[in-house]
């Protein structure tokens, strides 16, 4: 995870099963129930390989509702690579 004033970005790669999901819902918990939890959580998959559905559930359901009521849960592309030819 790194931290950008008030933004957490969480980064996942490899392989998203039901081994990791796991992981995955304990981190996105940890940021969201912290007492000074950030206006904004970014969840960065530009790594990720594969994703089943477990995976999908880690990311869909946050582990506790957000405090603030005007949250939302935008979904963003990834910015575009170059690459080298």
């Amino acid at each position: 995870m790194a931290e950008e004033q008030q933004r957490v970005i969480v980064r996942v790669g490899g392989e998203m099963d039901i081994d990791r999901a796991p992981l995955l819902q304990e981190a996105l918990h940890t940021v969201i129930t912290q007492s000074d939890c950030p206006d904004e959580i970014v969840v960065d998959l530009a790594e990720l390989a594969f994703c089943d559905s477990s995976g999908l559930n880690a990311l869909s359901r946050p582990a506790s509702p957000p405090q603030n009521t005007d949250a939302t849960s935008p979904c963003m592309p990834p910015p575009r690579r170059s690459r080298a030819c």
